[in-house]
């Protein structure tokens, strides 16, 4: 039973069927004994065996059937039986060999090879003998010398960093952090020797301008405190009134007030003599 088996199924693998009917008639054939010489697997298990779907298995098998390769018995109420006697008998159809041609002789042909006809022959014997001839390939060395240049090209694209460009135009896209704004001064900032300066220069009262302005909130958000401070100092923020280009007026003493006094009235006095 083994050696018919084994027989049948070397049968199988060197006829000319395709590669699934092969696995198909082969799992057919593993529920094949001297008891049961009609197996009878279902579409089911013939799947599972295959890893192939139910409805691949039955074109299969109508394949095989129409190829003459089994025999299937069909039966109302029953499962199909399959007829293997050819499988066992070896009258597949095999499959078609190539025998080469070594009748005729060996010959070497001297000048220039011709690429297009076949590989040339080459005399590799030291002596210049027919011995030890080989057979040269110029298309396919050609190819392997490309592949090798272009070999470590593609492995130093992979490992090689981006072109400086690239890092630039990333560099020039980062996103920086928004400036923190306020609207009221941070609790934390305190004035310099350059405010108290500039509100002397101004004629201010530096503690008032420095409570008023802690006190005030701005409409815009500000980022600058000493800057704005400094602004502030310079502004008419309830100071003395002032002339044009943001300078205060001049402070007139009590004697040119009463000269200037004196001399309205000496004008208005002329005007009503004449």
């Amino acid at each position: 039973m083994a050696n018919d088996l084994l027989s049948a199924q070397r049968t199988v693998f060197m006829s000319s069927l395709t590669s699934t009917e092969k696995l198909v008639l082969l799992a057919v054939l593993a529920h094949w004994s001297r008891d049961a010489s009609q197996p009878f697997p279902g579409i089911d298990r013939i799947a599972k065996w295959t890893s192939l779907t139910g409805r691949a298995v039955t074109r299969i098998l109508h394949a095989l059937e129409a190829k003459g390769a089994i025999g299937i018995i069909r039966e109302p109420g029953r499962s199909n039986r399959y007829d293997l006697s050819k499988v066992f008998s070896g009258a597949l159809n095999p499959c078609p060999t190539v025998t080469p041609d070594t009748g005729a002789p060996l010959t070497i042909e001297q000048g220039t090879p011709d690429i297009g006809s076949g590989p040339p022959l080459t005399q590799g014997h030291p002596n210049g003998s027919s011995e030890g001839i080989q057979r040269r390939d110029p298309v396919g060395e050609r190819a392997r010398a490309l592949a090798a240049d272009a070999a470590p090209t593609q492995l130093a694209l992979v490992g090689s960093a981006p072109p400086p460009v690239k890092a630039a135009r990333r560099k020039a896209t980062k996103k920086t952090k928004p400036t923190k704004t306020w609207r009221r001064v941070p609790g934390e900032w305190t004035p310099n020797d350059e405010h108290r300066a500039l509100a002397l220069k101004e004629g201010r009262d530096f503690e008032r301008e420095l409570r008023k302005f802690r006190n005030h909130e701005f409409s815009k958000g500000r980022t600058d405190a000493d800057a704005t401070f400094s602004n502030w100092l310079m502004s008419d923020f309830g100071g003395p009134p002032r002339k044009a280009y943001g300078r205060p007026a001049p402070q007139q003493s009590d004697a040119d007030a009463v000269a200037a006094v004196l001399a309205r009235a000496a004008t208005t006095h002329g005007a009503a003599a004449e």
